[in-house]
């Protein structure tokens, strides 16, 4: 496979997983990963489980809105801290925000 190519596949993750285009890094990052032989099903899994695509779910499924730069580095903090995903779920289903929604 072409350098082209794995990169189409790893941008296409990102699309996918995180409904964005990847960063540099990230990319670089997980390519090599990728031409050092690591299956793509196992990349993806990675995706599927990172705390990016975790608190961007929350966001759009509890407060129905893609996240903010600020919030979602926030929360990527405080999860990969060690904070219990639930936790962080309750916090969301008890904000401000999300108490206004469920009254309107």
């Amino acid at each position: 496979m072409t350098k082209e190519k794995e990169m189409e596949v790893i941008e296409g993750l990102y699309s996918k997983y995180l409904g964005r285009a990847s960063d540099k890094a990230g990319l670089e990052y997980w390519v090599k990963v990728y031409t050092d032989g690591a299956p793509l099903e196992q990349i993806e899994n990675e995706f599927k489980i990172c705390p990016e695509r975790k608190i961007r779910d929350l966001y759009t499924s509890i407060l129905k809105r893609e996240p903010d730069v600020a919030g979602l580095h926030y929360w990527m903090g405080v999860l990969s801290a060690g904070t219990d995903y639930d936790v962080i779920k309750d916090e969301f289903m008890s904000c401000h925000e999300y108490k206004s929604m469920a009254t309107h």
